[in-house]
């Protein structure tokens, strides 16, 4: 009953979002986690999404045709995203934004070349899909790059001895990729020894066991590549136990459920952020508000990705309104227009985006000045 009731609501979400018959319509695919252990990325980044639709059918739309997004939810869950990928080719999508995660997009991009069908990635950073001539696109770098900054920013900020740096193994394919990049980078810049230590939050005794294996690698800095949710919490814990550590995470924990869950423990944490939180450019400031008043909740990095990603799709659909040339046409365009920088895709449809740090105080994502 839960299932069917949540395959109502897709649909009609949907149905909402095109107000045209399937044959004038432009369809686009749609999968996120909008359920399951990362339904704050998956959620966030299905708004972003739906907010660049809506926006550009308030526009007219592509060459005059609206566009309607057919909405999957791939539940963090291997078998469910194969699913919902093949439900939407089979529904005669031109293309599909999303997933969200690593570890899903790693799932699907061999099944969007034997589609031969767009794989636009939100939130997909893992380096083992780059350099890659396939399907898989993005619009945003690799681990490699965001890793190496994040690990020179903690380095000056911070100066750590030890490092204890925590990956989530429920998506390896981002996680365990950031946190040794960023291990490795920091015993470069400074001889900090750095301990990577796997868990996988699916597993509560790994959660529970986890503040004791942190404080017993005498690490003064924990820097965590999990969920907001799992950083939150073991700051919590840790932060009742040491009133010395100092706290990191990768941009995968940058939402609001850091702060609420963490509580006053990460007072202080450097966060890194896919995107500016205090961006002044018009793009941005009206993205932000329409968000807060569609929403009710300030987007954060998922969103904004999200919404760039589908607003590639769809300039390459308005050079080529045809699942087959799609792909080619995405790539000779190369350069699009960001909410708040441009993105350049390279030959293999990997893209370049800039990092930015933030520090927690008081429950809010600050600049680091």
């Amino acid at each position: 009953m839960r299932l069917r009731r949540r395959a109502v609501l897709i649909t009609a979400t949907a149905l909402a979002l095109g107000s045209c018959s399937r044959q004038q319509a432009l369809r686009v695919g749609f999968i996120s986690g909008q359920t399951g252990p990362f339904s704050d990325l998956g959620g966030a980044g299905l708004h972003g999404a739906i907010l660049a639709i809506e926006q550009r059918n308030e526009q007219g739309g592509i060459n005059g045709r609206p566009v309607k997004m057919l909405i999957r939810d791939d539940e963090h869950n291997e078998t469910r995203a194969r699913t919902a990928f093949h439900a939407l080719v089979d529904e005669g999508v031109l293309a599909i934004i999303g997933p969200m995660t690593s570890a899903m997009a790693t799932e699907l991009a061999s099944a969007a070349d034997q589609a031969a069908i767009v794989l636009m990635g939100g939130t997909v950073v893992t380096h083992r899909l780059s350099g890659r001539d396939d399907y898989f696109l993005r619009a945003i770098a690799s681990t490699r790059y965001y890793a190496a900054y994040s690990a020179a920013v903690h380095h000056h900020h911070f100066k750590p001895a030890r490092a204890a740096v925590v990956f989530d193994a429920a998506n390896r394919d981002y996680a365990e990729n950031w946190a040794r990049e960023y291990a490795n980078e920091l015993e470069r810049l400074g001889r900090v020894r750095a301990e990577v230590l796997e868990i996988d939050s699916r597993a509560q005794r790994d959660l529970a066991a986890l503040p004791a294996r942190i404080l017993a690698s005498g690490a003064d800095l924990v820097s965590f590549a999990t969920s907001a949710r799992t950083a939150g919490s073991q700051m919590r814990l840790l932060r009742a136990k040491s009133d010395v550590l100092r706290f990191a995470t990768s941009a995968w924990a940058a939402n609001h459920l850091l702060p609420e869950t963490a509580e006053t423990s990460a007072e202080g944490a450097l966060v890194e952020q896919y995107h500016d939180v205090s961006g002044t450019s018009p793009a941005y400031l009206r993205f932000v508000q329409n968000y807060r008043t569609r929403f009710k909740r300030s987007p954060d990095y998922a969103a904004v990705i999200a919404f760039d990603a589908t607003n590639i799709v769809l300039d390459g659909l308005r050079l080529n309104p045809r699942r087959e040339g799609l792909k080619q046409a995405l790539l000779n365009q190369r350069r699009y227009e960001g909410l708040q920088v441009p993105i350049e895709l390279d030959q293999y449809g990997d893209a370049s985006r800039a990092a930015f740090t933030t520090i927690l105080k008081a429950g809010q994502f600050l600049p680091l000045p």
